[in-house]
């Protein structure tokens, strides 16, 4: 039997190893549900449709897996064509099958949903430890700052959250902004201030591609998203600068560029 780990827990961890952890959990789940539908004698009187259903839950365990897995590989500095060819998958298929939990993370804070990391790496230790005596630190030895000591560290990476954060929040009042500026531009058709108001308009739109710019620093996991997506809000507000005075407010309104935030 192993000895109960005693080591303090940290004051948070990092991103990096937040994602480690959900990953880990992940696949625990995975183990767990395979050993527990394993046993012959239970699947040799288990309805055909049951084996499937516990066939699918698999794959569906094992495909959250392999999307936590993703985010770890981002954090460690991974392109999205790393994570496709490490899954014999064109780019565009990786992005289209795992993208969303790479958005849910940073939505998240980068942060394992749920809290408790540090608490959930020792339970999947002690798990483990289970049946492979041998190992006792499973996973809370491979964690980057598992060192309780390891403050600044910490500190670095609580900073480095707050700044991404601020810049999201920041990013809602860019598109309130951009709202304000379609409906001056809408309501000053027919007038001399149109002009001018749809020039406001398209810097509107230019100031959000800048900020996009910034989040590509920011979460570098996410750039080239990012990076994407201020180039779509340049060409919006490019097609906006060369826009002609509208004849009438429904045509105008038709003719608003999609969002794409």
């Amino acid at each position: 039997m192993t000895d109960p780990d005693t080591r303090s827990e940290p004051a948070g961890l990092i991103p990096a190893d937040e994602a480690l952890v959900a990953h880990a959990d992940a696949m625990r789940d995975l183990a767990v549900y395979t050993l527990d539908v394993l046993p012959l004698q239970q699947r040799g009187t288990a309805e055909a449709a049951d084996i499937v259903g516990e066939a699918a839950e698999l794959a569906r365990l094992a495909d959250l897996a392999v999307g936590r897995a993703v985010v770890v590989a981002l954090e460690r500095g991974a392109t999205w064509a790393d994570i496709a060819a490490g899954a014999a998958v064109t780019e565009d298929e990786a992005r289209a099958r795992w993208g969303w939990h790479a958005d849910a993370w940073h939505t998240f804070g980068r942060r394992r949903h749920g809290g408790g990391s540090w608490k959930l790496a020792q339970d999947i230790d002690a798990w483990y430890a289970r049946l492979h005596p041998s190992v006792p630190h499973a996973v809370t030895a491979g964690l980057a700052a598992a060192d309780p000591r390891d403050v600044v560290t910490q500190q670095a990476a609580d900073r480095e959250r707050a700044d991404t954060r601020a810049l999201h929040d920041r990013l809602h009042a860019f598109h309130e902004e951009d709202d304000a500026a379609f409906y001056a531009s809408f309501a000053a058709i027919g007038t001399p201030d149109h002009a001018a108001a749809t020039r406001r308009w398209a810097m509107a739109r230019t100031a959000i591609a800048d900020h996009y710019d910034r989040l590509a620093t920011a979460e570098p996991a996410m750039a080239d998203d990012h990076r994407a997506t201020a180039a779509r809000h340049r060409d919006i507000a490019a097609g906006i600068a060369t826009r002609v005075n509208t004849a009438t407010p429904e045509e105008a309104a038709s003719e608003r560029p999609a969002d794409t935030p």
